[in-house]
């Protein structure tokens, strides 16, 4: 990645963020717990950012991450790919649970963020609208000319 390896590579580690379908959160834990282990591995969290975007998501962290919907918990982890200051977010089905408010919600933060910082989302999902929509939008907000899509 970047011309460097990956293995054993803690440095190039740092800028990769991975939101898996399922999601993993170690039993017991609040929205803080999670954001405190993050911040533990990925030196540029940025913390002011993760609070601003619970506000704006609208999420408690002081309440287990048990109780939230699986939406809730998708956004919850978006919040956190944001937030580590990663270069790369890889996301597997993160529009699965979202209801339409927020997966454009969360398409319009990721264009904010390809726009803002040097940040590269790798989105898989099984729903290609929800892709050939962030491309239309990136490129209608940013006068990006798309060039390659890989299916």
């Amino acid at each position: 990645m970047d011309q460097e390896p990956v293995y054993e590579n803690e440095k190039i580690k740092q800028q990769i963020f991975y939101i898996s379908d399922g999601g993993y959160f170690p039993q017991g834990y609040t929205a803080a717990d999670l954001k405190d282990f993050y911040r533990e591995y990925y030196p540029d969290f940025m913390t002011d950012r993760y609070s601003k975007l619970m506000d704006q998501f609208h999420l408690d962290e002081k309440r287990r991450i048990s109780s939230y919907s699986k939406g809730m918990k998708k956004q919850l982890l978006v919040i956190m790919g944001i937030s580590a200051g990663t270069k790369y977010l890889l996301c597997d089905e993160t529009f699965d649970g979202l209801d339409p408010v927020m997966r454009q919600a969360v398409k319009s933060l990721f264009v904010s963020e390809i726009m803002n910082r040097d940040f590269t989302p790798v989105i898989a999902s099984h729903n290609m609208r929800e892709l050939e929509e962030i491309f239309i939008s990136e490129t209608e907000v940013a006068g990006y000319e798309v060039k390659n899509i890989f299916w």
